[in-house]
């Protein structure tokens, strides 16, 4: 649990969430302590009926970088060749916050929205990338993180709707 920062409005807001979530109530202590150590560049939040307030998970590149990463080959239509796109896997990174959810409502630094089932993105495994050919994704290319689908893999993806679902310059994702 050491990889989130978990802010609400109250504690008993967060408990209550966290047990709604089934997070372990020691390992609750514990992340309530953590703090990104570099610029927060992804949050996750989390609805909850249970809570008063949404959760929400503040990362660095740091504790993204942390997690098991995963690498594909894939072109996109938005370069000339294939690229190599590594970052966490979608469900690896709700898998560490131990939140299900049905979809996942993605939104750019442009404030673009798309909600995705997740179901598709833990199908065809989407990650959040960080990296494109081995180099950190900046804001000029996509970043700093990405949520893109190994396009080459699953030819059902090519098409406008899983296009639009790869999201760039992802600021924050809320699990419903």
């Amino acid at each position: 649990m050491k990889y989130l920062n978990i802010q609400t409005v109250g504690r008993s807001s967060v408990l209550a969430c966290l047990l709604a979530l089934h997070v372990p109530f020691v390992g609750a202590m514990e992340v309530l302590k953590q703090q990104p150590k570099g610029a927060i560049i992804f949050t996750v939040n989390v609805k909850s009926s249970a809570a008063q307030a949404p959760v929400s998970a503040h990362f660095d590149a740091a504790m993204l970088k942390s997690l098991p990463q995963t690498s594909f080959v894939t072109k996109t239509p938005w370069y000339k060749d294939s690229i190599k796109l590594t970052g966490p896997l979608v469900k690896d990174v709700l898998d560490v916050l131990k939140v299900k959810g049905e979809k996942i409502t993605a939104v750019a630094l442009n404030d673009y929205k798309v909600t995705i089932p997740l179901a598709d993105a833990i199908k065809y495994g989407a990650i959040f990338a960080l990296a494109r050919d081995g180099k950190e994704l900046s804001i000029r290319d996509k970043g700093p993180v990405w949520i893109i689908y190994p396009f080459d893999s699953y030819p059902e993806l090519n098409n406008i709707t899983y296009y639009s679902r790869a999201i760039w310059q992802l600021s924050s994702i809320t699990v419903e």
